[in-house]
């Protein structure tokens, strides 16, 4: 090969390399966001190797539907009445304890205090252990909606977003993310020091590909 041939060759594989860098981008994003969903569902880790804050045990309103499907028997049980503090919200009593059954019609709302808080729900919906381990998965909903955001033009100028599809999902991951940063902790879709290391081999094996497959 002269050396003409050469550059000719290398500047072909540099072209190819720009001109595959959107699938590339996808690529990358969609093996962070496996690698961020792993560490953080199965282990209930940051991206720094420890924990996030823990669930509030602060005591909250629950009705039926704040359980996920069949869990809110657990909770209120068939002598319900006797068992917790109930809340009436709306009209001119905003808090209002009664001793009264579940329910309410209109914008009158009956709801039962949870004494031990989110953390207290998700043991009662999940089972024990389960409010240890921070993992911002008490439905899936919200991981079930993260993917790629960037379209194509952000892709094809090296850059790729993850984050949440739908407005709701969007408000969790920004309350979740807001409140681990009010109390020390970490962005949770970060990634960690190995997964980025991880992430740039798998970048620089696609080009050496390209480059390979140019004779070079």
């Amino acid at each position: 090969m002269t050396l003409e041939e050469y550059n000719e060759r290398f500047k072909e594989a540099l072209r190819k390399v720009e001109t595959d860098l959107g699938k590339t981008m996808v690529k990358i994003g969609q093996t962070a966001l496996v690698r961020i969903k792993q560490r953080v569902i199965e282990e209930g880790k940051d991206a720094k190797g420890g924990g996030f804050p823990p669930y509030s045990t602060k005591p909250m309103l629950v009705g039926a539907k704040s359980f996920r499907k069949k869990d809110s028997q657990k909770f209120f049980g068939k002598d319900k009445n006797k068992l917790h503090r109930w809340v009436t919200l709306g009209g001119n009593r905003f808090e209002q304890f009664l001793e009264a059954s579940a329910g309410g019609s209109g914008d009158i709302k009956r709801l039962a205090v949870l004494e031990g808080g989110y953390r207290e729900l998700r043991e009662i919906s999940l089972g024990r252990g389960h409010g240890d381990k921070v993992n911002f998965s008490f439905t899936n909903s919200m991981w079930g909606d993260i993917h790629i955001v960037s379209n194509s033009s952000d892709h094809d100028n090296g850059v790729v977003i993850i984050g949440a599809l739908r407005q709701e999902e969007k408000d969790k991951l920004y309350y979740n993310t807001e409140r681990n940063k009010r109390k020390g902790g970490n962005e949770i879709l970060d990634l960690s020091q190995s997964e980025i290391e991880e992430i740039k081999e798998l970048y620089k094996v696609d080009v050496l590909n390209i480059f390979k497959s140019s004779g070079l």
